[in-house]
């Protein structure tokens, strides 16, 4: 399956279930019409673009869950066209460039990447965050430091925290949104194994992998900050508390 795994969105399909409703004592297969189908597909879209906010928005996601298990269970002989339908919706959006030197399809901060071991197979991701402030680190610094990682099965990622002209560190909300967008480019171009998401950092760097290691612990498997302080985690006014 190019690209990704079974995703978050495929819970769209978990959660509805391939049930087979029973009446009078007899197994029917539920109906399921076309507009059923187009109304999953639209809230796989609704689902992923609040996902690609990358704030903590559990309570709209969860009402767009909600809203998809009311449309009620689907026959089993159509979970393959489902899944078909909705892998498309997962695969949407922008890719990776694959290797060396990358520009992420991110609009509010087109930073650039430093990719080493993109070979065949399937790949963990290890992130590694250079330390120094605007306009002193970058990818390439980081490379050097933890480019072994390409030896580790890992797709080493060095992203670089500032754009000429403007003045920003890993603390700030696009540089943030930036990494992470990177993550989406990345599965959607390469077979990831996403239980193998690795967030690493040296001094400012460190202090990234603090921040946004904690912030979004759900998506890395390990994080190691090194020699960088922990300044706690910013909460954006539009960020949902948790449940």
């Amino acid at each position: 399956m190019q690209g990704m795994r079974i995703s978050r969105i495929i819970l769209l399909l978990l959660l509805l279930g391939p049930a087979v409703a029973a009446r009078g004592g007899k197994r029917e297969a539920p109906r399921w019409t076309k507009t059923q189908t187009e109304s999953l597909v639209a809230l796989a879209r609704e689902y992923l673009a609040v996902q690609a906010k990358f704030g903590r928005l559990y309570r709209e996601r969860d009402e767009i869950l909600a809203r998809a298990r009311a449309l009620g269970p689907f026959p089993r002989k159509l979970a393959k066209t489902l899944t078909r339908e909705l892998m498309k919706v997962a695969r949407s959006g922008p890719k990776s460039e694959g290797k060396g030197t990358c520009r992420a399809k991110y609009p509010p901060f087109p930073g650039v990447s430093h990719l080493t071991g993109t070979g065949g197979g399937k790949k963990g991701i290890f992130f590694g965050l250079h330390g120094g402030g605007p306009g002193v680190g970058d990818g390439r610094s980081a490379a050097g430091q933890w480019g072994a990682a390409a030896g580790k099965g890992l797709i080493g990622v060095f992203p670089t925290a500032n754009l000429p002209g403007r003045q920003t560190t890993w603390y700030s909300p696009d540089v943030e949104r930036f990494v992470l967008a990177v993550i989406l480019e990345l599965k959607r171009t390469f077979r990831i194994d996403t239980n193998r998401i690795y967030l690493a950092g040296h001094s400012l760097g460190g202090s990234g992998a603090w921040s946004i290691g904690l912030k979004h612990a759900d998506l890395f498997a390990g994080v190691s900050p090194n020699a960088g302080g922990c300044h706690g985690i910013p909460r954006s006014p539009t960020e949902n508390q948790l449940p």
